[in-house]
C-alpha cells in the first residue's frame, strides 16, 4: 500500500508535467557536446506521514525508472538516516512515508557568452532623472532631498554624485552622500566610494 501511494504520487507529478509539457514553448535543440557534459542529480525528501520531521533522502537518477525495488531502496535510505538523526528504531516503518518534494540539480558546462560591450561616454544622468524624494541619510543626521534615477533611461558613461537612488527592475542602488556612480559598457553600476 505505501509503496503504491508514493508511487501514484510520481505517476501523477509526471502526468502533470507531461501535460503542462504541451503548453510550454520548446527550446531550441541543445549541443549534442553540452548535454553529454551534464551531470543530474536527483534528491527528494520524504517525511514521516505521522510525524513532522523532515529527511531529505538523494538518490541517483541513473536509469530513471522508478519500480519497487527503487523504492525499497529508497525506503531503507530514509529510515537510516531517519534513525541516525532521531534513534534507532524511530524511523517505523509501518507509520507509512509521504514524498512532499522532487527537486533536480544539473550542472553542466555553458559556452561562454558573448558580451557587447557599449562605447562608454562620460555624460550627465540628468536625462534618467525621474524624481526626487525625501531619503534618510545617516551622515545629514536626517532626510534629505535626493534624487531618484531610472536605470533603464541610463546610458554607459552616464555618471551620477551621492546623494541618490537608482531604482532598477529589481532593486534599488543608494548612492551614499561622498560616493559617486557611472554606468559602465556592460550597464553594470559603478560606485566609487568616498569620491
Amino acid at each position: 500500500m505505501k509503496k503504491i501511494s508514493i508511487a501514484l504520487a510520481f505517476l501523477s507529478l509526471v502526468a502533470l508535467a507531461g501535460a503542462q509539457e504541451e503548453q510550454l514553448p520548446t527550446a531550441p535543440p541543445a549541443d549534442a557536446a553540452a548535454v553529454q557534459k551534464i551531470n543530474a542529480l536527483g534528491g527528494g525528501a520524504m517525511p514521516l506521514a505521522a510525524n513532522t520531521n523532515l529527511i531529505s533522502v538523494n538518490f541517483s537518477l541513473a536509469g530513471a525508472k522508478i519500480d519497487d525495488a527503487a523504492l525499497e531502496h529508497l525506503y531503507a535510505l530514509f529510515d537510516e538516516l531517519y534513525e541516525r538523526a532521531y534513534g534507532q528504531g524511530s524511523a517505523y516503518r509501518e507509520a507509512g512515508k509521504e514524498i512532499i518534494t522532487f527537486r533536480l540539480s544539473a550542472v553542466g558546462e555553458l559556452r561562454k557568452p558573448a558580451l557587447e560591450r557599449a562605447s562608454v561616454r562620460p555624460s550627465d544622468a540628468g536625462p534618467a532623472l525621474k524624481d526626487t524624494r525625501e531619503v534618510y541619510f545617516e551622515e545629514f543626521g536626517g532626510f534629505v532631498a535626493t534624487p531618484i534615477y531610472d536605470f533603464v533611461r541610463l546610458t554607459p558613461g552616464m555618471e551620477l554624485g551621492g546623494p541618490a537612488l537608482i531604482e532598477t527592475p529589481v532593486t534599488t542602488v543608494v548612492i551614499n552622500p561622498k560616493d559617486n556612480a557611472q554606468m559602465d559598457g556592460l550597464r553594470n553600476i559603478v560606485v566609487n566610494i568616498g569620491h
